[in-house]
This record gives structure tokens, C-alpha cells and sequence, in this order.
């Protein structure tokens, strides 16, 4: 008698993780790697923002003082 419901259990659990794993296989697929702008308010800030080597300075600095105390 145990061995029945051992069985039943061990199918029931084969079927609930071929059910999962069919899941996680189709939302892999709908993944999206590209990049994705939330904000495009301060994208437009931060492409206005000078750089040097790609952070971030102050404008009142002038890049070559900045590169110098690096």
C-alpha cells in the first residue's frame, strides 16, 4: 500500500516540475536584455554632465586639473 502512494506522489511531483520548468523555459525566453531607459529626463541631464573617463565633474573644474589629481 505504501508503495502506491510513494509512486503516485513521485509522478505527481514529476508532473508539477515538468509544469515548472515549462514555466521558467517560456519566461527565459521573453527575457530582455536590452538597455532600457526609465527616465529620460535625467538620461538628457546626465548626457549634458561633462565627464572625464566617464565619471562625472564639476564644471567650474577644468578636465585637465581633474585627470591631474587622479
Amino acid at each position: 500500500m505504501q508503495l502506491d502512494s510513494y509512486s503516485m506522489k513521485t509522478k505527481r511531483d514529476a508532473t508539477r516540475r515538468a509544469l515548472a520548468l515549462s514555466k521558467f523555459r517560456e519566461k527565459r525566453k521573453n527575457l530582455s536584455f536590452e538597455k532600457k531607459v526609465r527616465y529620460v529626463s535625467r538620461k538628457k541631464l546626465a548626457e549634458n554632465r561633462p565627464r572625464v573617463r566617464g565619471q562625472f565633474v564639476k564644471r567650474n573644474l577644468p578636465a585637465m586639473e581633474v585627470m591631474l589629481a587622479t
